[in-house]
């Protein structure tokens, strides 16, 4: 049975301030929606990265123009969960997808 990496804490510098827009994706990723849920596939590195129906939802708005607030009050909407547990999904997964090299590098020191 595979076990899941343990979710890694933000450092303070990953994560963008609430009113700030997240980072935009890279282009040369890939998406493939699957009954829900994602799988990305980045060419430049050939990694591929399952999403779960909440991390899909949060992808598709990493536009450069949509803050962490409004992805955490569309969880608390889409998902029906609390607006600390929300946000700590978008923190954690901000943090995720930085470190995997999925956000544009050229914008993630201007939204972070």
């Amino acid at each position: 049975m595979a076990v899941n990496p343990p979710i890694p804490t933000p450092r303070s510098d990953e994560i963008p301030h609430s009113e700030q827009p997240v980072p935009p994706r890279r282009a040369s990723v890939r998406e493939y929606e699957l009954d829900g849920e994602a799988v990305l596939y980045d060419l430049q590195t050939q990694g591929l990265h399952l999403l779960n129906q909440t991390a899909w939802s949060v992808w598709q708005r990493f536009d450069g123009q949509s803050t962490a607030n409004a992805l955490t009050e569309e969880l608390v909407r889409t998902f029906r969960v609390d607006s600390p547990t929300a946000h700590d999904h978008v923190e954690q997964l901000v943090a995720r997808f930085t470190q995997a090299g999925l956000l544009r590098e050229d914008d993630v020191d201007q939204h972070i």
